[in-house]
């Protein structure tokens, strides 16, 4: 009885040690494969989530720096509510063209990725010469090309390019440096001596995304 506890216990480790190889050898050939790939749907989101959750944690400081300090609640809050419908737009827009040949994933992420940033740099250089009208009307697009390109597209492509077997994985690997980068922007914006900075940050990372 023992000599067969002993076989059984023998059979139980030796299967262990095969899993254990079998998982670091597919990590291997992943790695080996798909590591740019994965490399770059990392880097992309985590580039994405800092302008995104910098602009979200920090909406109101955005909107006071757009509309003036003279800005009264109920203005501040009608602009918020715009730039949450105009954002639904885009993100609506982004479900109706992602699929056209013509546009794809990663076409739609990038040509979100560069107006977005486009549109933080103008509201960062030039908020001392432009009205503040102009100015949230130019922040309203900046949300709404954020969510028809990279706030769909940076969760959408990780959940396409890898092999089935490890296609979890990699979209976890892909969503934790997403949530480092919220991580950043939380850190990183409240650091930012000027208003200035909260649009040139957002419009550097999403240029350095794309």
């Amino acid at each position: 009885q023992d000599k067969k506890m002993k076989e059984e216990n023998q059979h139980q480790q030796q299967q262990l040690m095969q899993h254990e190889q079998q998982q670091q050898s597919e990590s291997q050939l992943l790695f080996k494969h798909y590591g740019i790939r994965l490399f770059g749907t990392s880097i992309t989101w985590l580039l994405w989530d800092i302008a995104f959750y910098g602009n979200k944690l920090f909406q109101s400081t955005f909107l006071l720096a757009l509309t003036g300090e003279n800005a009264t609640l109920t203005q501040i809050s009608g602009a918020s509510a715009i730039n949450a419908f105009v954002a639904l737009l885009g993100y609506y827009a982004a479900a109706l063209i992602v699929d056209k040949p013509t546009v794809g994933r990663l076409r739609l992420q990038q040509t979100g990725f560069v107006i977005t940033g486009t549109l933080f740099l103008i509201c960062g250089f030039l908020s001392e010469s432009l009205s503040s009208t102009t100015l949230v009307i130019i922040y309203l697009g900046s949300s709404f090309f954020g969510q028809c390109g990279p706030n769909c597209t940076t969760f959408l492509i990780p959940a396409e390019v890898f092999p089935t077997e490890m296609r979890t994985v990699c979209h976890g690997i892909s969503a934790s440096a997403g949530k480092l980068g919220a991580l950043i922007a939380s850190i990183l914006f409240t650091f930012a001596k000027t208003d200035n900075a909260l649009f040139l940050i957002s419009g550097y990372t999403s240029f350095a995304a794309a």
